[in-house]
């Protein structure tokens, strides 16, 4: 059938290929609802001037709270909390149920099919912080149970659920389509890097909250589809997904854009003193060629080298994703996860391969000096690839390592680490510690955060050095060297074997080493990538 009156909620790069896809179909009526009022406006803009016979309105808000609070932002909940407690933990009934905004817009609106790909896990989950409510439950017990109350994801999603089935039922909606997410593109719980979150040995709690997050939302949708009336299909990529562009622009992480920091001044770590920042910040903005991909993020070419690599979330691009969304709202379900949850999942593609390349080959090389992380996933993996990066320009190729002295090795790599890289680094939160013990900090760091202990002592430098701090000294610089061969060898010992596994890159593992390529075969040895 054809839906000549669509909903569409999120309208970010995957909404906009499946919205690409649907206006083919020439419906009469197309609703465009985003969070903010900006988004939604030039979207109906820029797509009304492309199909003058459809007709564009703009919708925004936060779907999840009640329609009197979504101008709400989701960091100001608080200032609301008796508003929303109010509304989330009373009995639900259908006089609640109509005072949300999913069913306020069924209503306004009466679409004939909706089409959410808003990142519902990543909006909802992030909020999950054990740590820190539990510093809330020393300080203040009340507090702390009403930040709880407020921030649950799950009554959130319950109510969104209950409410879209109301608007279903009353007022006849043909389709329900929701594209989700995994939480983790595929991989496990074991996967080495985050999204840009604090960072921690295991994954953080906001990305384990949106873990939980999409599995609350999905069991819901996939019991909403055993109700009769319902027709709901939910569409999962299990990798990464496309990107909307690869320009030089300004580095944007959680903290927002950063401003770079000049001309740090090392000191000595002394054992017992606390950390002391440098306020070097400038009003101007670090950037680098980028990829400008989902929920807003950027991330450097490396990075990006990486999280594609065969073993680790690998690509689909955003094309396929919304071919799938069109295949299910016209009878073919063998990628609907509630009709086939464990078998349903799409999976990395030749497209999707071969998008990666079409993305290196819009990064200019002649152009390219340093840009080597942005942070976005991780500090662990971006002090990773400054540490290999150092190693990499310090001996361009691997053999050259094979005999060479230690010692030479350790002063050449720190030899290497110039002004304009330690400004990269430390404005992205990232200390560095030298092989003589200089320590070059900003005005912030990652690792320890804000609210974290700051005390310098032997134990605590271990940690931090682990997870999040640049580390230049023998031992760290000795063990990348032992495991760079260790790659080596192992990639060699496959070529020259029949039944190759596949998870393994192993024709990109050469003397001419890329870095990227060689962590994420690290990765693959340390059984930090897909499931088989």
């Amino acid at each position: 059938m054809n839906y000549n009156n669509i909903l569409i909620l999120g309208t970010g790069q995957i909404g906009k290929a499946i919205l690409n896809q649907i206006l083919h179909k020439q419906p009469k009526k197309v609703i465009i609802h985003n969070l903010t009022e900006k988004e939604s406006i030039e979207v109906c803009k820029s797509y009304s001037a492309l199909y003058p016979e459809i007709k564009f309105i703009s919708s925004y808000g936060n779907v999840f709270m009640p329609y009197k609070l979504k101008d709400i932002n989701n960091k100001e909940l608080f200032e609301s909390c008796d508003e929303i407690i109010e509304y989330f933990y009373k009995e639900t009934t259908n006089k609640t149920l109509e005072k949300s905004t999913i069913a306020t817009l069924i209503k306004k609106y009466k679409p004939e099919l909706i089409i959410d790909a808003i990142n519902t896990a990543t909006v909802l989950g992030n909020s999950y912080n054990p740590e820190d409510n539990l510093k809330r439950l020393s300080n203040n017990p009340i507090e702390c149970a009403t930040k709880l109350m407020v921030d649950d994801y799950s009554t959130k999603i319950i109510n969104f659920v209950y409410s879209l089935k109301y608007g279903i039922e009353t007022y006849d909606v043909k389709k329900y389509v929701k594209v989700s997410t995994t939480g983790l593109g595929g991989m496990g719980v074991n996967m080495p890097y985050t999204h840009g979150d604090n960072p921690k040995i295991n994954l953080s709690s906001a990305l384990m909250g949106k873990i939980a997050a999409s599995g609350v939302l999905h069991q819901l949708l996939w019991n909403l589809q055993h109700t009769k009336g319902m027709n709901i299909s939910l569409i999962i990529p299990g990798t990464f997904v496309g990107y909307d562009s690869v320009l030089d622009e300004p580095i944007e992480t959680d903290k927002g854009l950063l401003y770079k920091r000049k001309s740090p001044k090392p000191y000595e770590l002394v054992s017992g003193d606390k950390i002391k920042y440098n306020n070097n910040i400038t009003s101007e903005y670090l950037h680098f060629p980028v990829v400008r991909a989902g929920e807003n993020h950027v991330y450097s070419k490396m990075e990006l080298e990486v999280l594609t690599s065969i073993g680790q979330m690998e690509g689909i691009t955003k094309e396929e994703v919304a071919n799938k969304v069109m295949e299910c709202l016209y009878g073919n379900s063998s990628n609907d996860a509630l009709v086939a949850m464990d078998n349903a999942m799409l999976k990395p593609t030749y497209l999707g391969r071969e998008m990666i390349y079409d993305i290196y080959d819009k990064f200019n090389e002649s152009e390219f000096i340093n840009g080597i992380a942005t942070g976005n996933l991780g500090v662990n993996l971006s002090k990773q690839l400054y540490e290999l990066y150092l190693i990499k320009i310090s001996y361009p190729y691997l053999l050259d390592l094979k005999n060479e002295n230690i010692d030479k090795i350790v002063e050449k790599v720190n030899n290497s680490l110039n002004q304009e890289l330690i400004e990269e680094i430390i404005t992205l939160g990232i200390p560095i510690l030298t092989c003589n013990n200089n320590f070059y900090i900003g005005d912030y760091s990652l690792v320890p955060n804000e609210k974290e202990d700051k005390t310098i002592n032997e134990e605590n430098i271990e940690y931090w050095t682990k997870i999040g701090w640049v580390d230049l000294r023998k031992e760290n610089i000795e063990y990348w060297i032992k495991i760079l061969f260790e790659i080596y060898e192992d990639a060699n010992l496959k070529k020259n074997k029949d039944n190759i596994d596949i998870y393994y890159d192993y024709k990109k593992i050469t003397n001419n080493y890329n870095i990227a390529e060689y962590l994420a075969y690290y990765n693959n040895l340390k059984n930090k990538g897909r499931k088989k």
